[in-house]
């Protein structure tokens, strides 16, 4: 008995120390993106964004808030996918781009989407179709074609593609 404990607390701190901590459930780790590396936007290209101006009065101009929506082609390139409550800070679009270059083996996921206003897609037993701001990771650099205009939903859209 006395042996076996002696043997027991040399030997499992042993195997513990052989085992490589790797990241676990839960979403994709938040790796900062090295200088190295930059983010381009394919949506601030400017043929596309930011829209035509539109005059609200002669000496004031504004510029409607785009509403950009993934079109339904890019979703078979998808890899993964959270949403967050409304009331959550829109300023999150980093940390999307940070788990996305954090996801999986480097280069695996190359483009991040955030957007406000997103249905939340029926999941966990629940219906879905709350609205929320969603962070959508592409395992492909995403192009200014794999958008689209909609009316309403998908406000203050963000796209990074991480070229390193």
């Amino acid at each position: 008995m006395y042996t076996s404990t002696i043997l027991s607390s040399v030997l499992l701190p042993l195997l513990a120390l052989a085992t490589p901590i790797r990241p676990r459930a839960g979403g994709p780790a938040i790796v900062p993106i090295p200088s190295t590396c930059s983010v381009i936007s394919p949506l601030t290209d400017a043929s596309v964004y930011p829209p035509p101006s539109t005059t609200t009065s002669p000496s004031t101009t504004t510029t409607p808030s785009p509403h950009y929506s993934p079109a339904a082609s890019l979703l078979a390139n998808q890899i993964y996918a959270y949403y967050l409550a409304p009331s959550d800070a829109p300023g999150n679009f980093t940390q999307c781009l940070e788990q996305c270059y954090g996801f999986g083996e480097r280069g695996t996921c190359k483009s991040a989407y955030m957007a406000t206003g997103v249905p939340r897609p029926p999941m966990y037993g629940l219906p879905g179709g709350d609205e929320s701001i969603a962070c959508l990771m592409y395992g492909v650099e995403v192009k200014e074609t794999d958008f689209v205009l909609v009316e309403e939903g998908f406000g203050d859209p963000r796209v990074g593609v991480i070229e390193c």
